[in-house]
């Protein structure tokens, strides 16, 4: 056969070693996932009604539900403001989660922190 039965015993026991202390290290750090997770969640939905409420406004303003020009004018321009607090809201808190990231942009940014 192919090489020495004791060298891959050797690798396979320092893979399930390996695996082990990963899986320790996920149990210590579950807490600190689940906070996090549930901040991402808090800071999603809260995005997300940002979104809706600025483009109800926006929409009421120019159907015409708001009956003062001027008022109607106000709330369209804090609604559009809002809509785009919440675009750049929603961008930073996916981009902070690496969901954008492609295999390439992760190859790059590991090469670079290598070198440095």
């Amino acid at each position: 056969m192919i090489g020495d039965p004791k060298e891959q015993n050797g690798y396979l026991s320092r893979w399930i070693t390996a695996a082990g202390n990963r899986r320790k290290s996920s149990r210590r750090h579950s807490g600190y996932r689940l906070y996090l997770n549930m901040e991402i969640l808090f800071q999603l939905i809260g995005t997300v009604l940002q979104l809706i409420l600025g483009f109800s406004v926006v929409c009421a303003a120019i159907l015409g539900l708001i009956r003062p020009f001027w008022l109607a004018t106000f709330f369209s321009i804090l609604g559009s403001g809002s809509v785009v607090a919440g675009i750049i809201s929603l961008y930073r808190l996916f981009i902070s989660r690496h969901v954008f990231d492609s295999l390439v942009n992760r190859a790059i940014r590991r090469v670079i922190q290598s070198q440095n």
